[in-house]
């Protein structure tokens, strides 16, 4: 039973423990590339729930698609291809300001915001899914797979 006390051995975090376990720094690997040195970001960890709302609402009759992997990206691409070009266009920047929205969230140094998240480029898509990895919403991955796992939903499946 409880009774407000700490449990033997138990310890009262403090927030430079706190901040410690919730930042870490990793690579930016294009922008690396581009400078020819080795250049590192501060990221955060972010609440599901704020992810959850950063996301556009699911496309109609998505419920029915497979729960999650491959089968889910081949579904969605293939309502993105059956869209009109416009709302395809729409649809995809929709899509991409999640990303800029989780750099906005995720990154803490440099601290990014959501109008300065696309100067990014192409390390945007390579650094949000390692913010989102980094908070649990991701699984573990090598590095070099970071680039893979960020699909191209702009393409109809083959």
């Amino acid at each position: 039973m409880n009774n407000g006390h700490l449990p033997d051995g138990a310890k009262v975090v403090t927030l430079e423990q706190l901040r410690a376990a919730n930042l870490k720094y990793i690579k930016a690997p294009m922008l690396s590339e581009r400078l020819a040195t080795d250049v590192y970001v501060r990221i955060r960890a972010i609440r599901r729930a704020a992810y959850l709302q950063m996301l556009p609402p699911p496309p109609p009759g998505s419920e029915a698609w497979p729960a999650e992997g491959a089968a889910r990206a081949v579904a969605m691409q293939a309502w993105l291809a059956s869209l009109p070009e416009e709302e395809r266009s729409v649809r995809q920047r929709t899509i991409d300001d999640v990303t800029y929205k989780v750099l906005a969230a995720g990154m803490a140094e440099p601290a990014v915001t959501l109008a300065s998240a696309n100067e990014w480029a192409d390390d945007a898509d390579i650094l949000a899914v390692e913010i989102l990895r980094f908070s649990g919403m991701l699984p573990e991955e090598k590095p070099a797979e970071v680039a893979e796992a960020v699909p191209d939903l702009t393409q109809a499946p083959a």
